[in-house]
């Protein structure tokens, strides 16, 4: 991957740093350092004042997928989702959590602090790691076919997936409940890199990008309650969707909490709207 200077954009770019990652999935910062991460491991650089970087931390390892938390950083390994320690990016640390098998994760992403994983047909799983070394599955969505990248902005959540709906949005603002709350027919190829913006989605459908308005979702479809862990509960709520030029919406999300952390299988589109590009009502 190469890095170039565009403080001067009239100006030809220059290179200012190269790293070999494999292939670059993902590039954040922490502090004045930059936090680069590919397929072959992860490279912290660290900022010359003579200008440009030099690298000063590095961890080999395979990573198919990977999000950032502040100096947390969330990987998929073979053995799983891990965690890389940043708050030293001179000296970067990995740490196992044993959840969830790395094979099936095809990608992550963090919604408010709860890390969204993607993990093709077993479906979309929502962690709480709030407390980095100790992650708890709190929320899970299935879906009719299997999911492929996911991407985040506050708690809004863009899913991409095989079949006719193949980008969705999800309400992750309540870990317990991710609900889907709009869906969109995609052109023939699958979409892949989506993106969340403020108001506005997007996906790169065969070489080129589409970009959605983003329906809005308020309230949130459930109070953040916590499960009861022991016995069995049934737990109801009704939520009210309102968008401009869109009729309103009333819907019933019905899920079943079991002694388990995981919310199995919350009704799918219990509340959605269609994208406005397309108006697809919602059955």
């Amino acid at each position: 991957m190469l890095e170039f200077d565009a403080h001067a954009p009239s100006a030809p770019p220059t290179q200012i740093a190269r790293v070999d990652v494999g292939t670059p999935f993902t590039l954040g910062t922490v502090g004045d350092h930059l936090v680069v991460v590919g397929s072959y491991g992860v490279v912290t650089l660290q900022p010359l004042q003579s200008g440009g970087y030099r690298e000063v931390g590095w961890i080999r390892t395979s990573i198919s997928a990977a999000a950032l938390d502040e100096d947390e950083l969330w990987v998929a390994e073979r053995s799983g989702i891990s965690r890389i320690a940043l708050g030293d990016p001179a000296n970067p640390g990995l740490h196992g959590t044993g959840l969830i098998a790395g094979p099936t994760i095809i990608g992550l992403a963090m919604a408010r602090r709860s890390l969204v994983v993607s993990a093709g047909a077993l479906g979309l799983f929502v962690l709480d790691v709030r407390d980095p070394e100790r992650p708890v599955e709190r929320g899970y969505l299935d879906f009719e076919n299997s999911i492929l990248q996911v991407a985040a902005d506050d708690g809004t959540v863009a899913v991409t997936s095989v079949g006719r709906d193949s980008l969705f949005l999800v309400d992750a603002r309540d870990p317990f409940w991710p609900t889907v709350f709009a869906r969109a027919n995609s052109p023939a190829t699958l979409p892949t890199d989506p993106i969340v913006g403020h108001d506005w989605v997007a996906a790169i459908h065969g070489g080129s990008m589409h970009i959605y308005d983003r329906p809005a979702v308020d309230p949130p479809p459930v109070p953040t309650v916590e499960p009861r862990r022991t016995g069995t509960a049934t737990a109801t709520a009704t939520a009210t969707v309102t968008r401009t030029a869109i009729a309103t919406t009333a819907a019933t999300a019905t899920a079943s909490v079991t002694a388990t952390p995981r919310v199995d299988r919350g009704t799918i589109g219990a509340r959605r709207i269609a994208f406005p590009h397309l108006m697809r009502a919602a059955p």
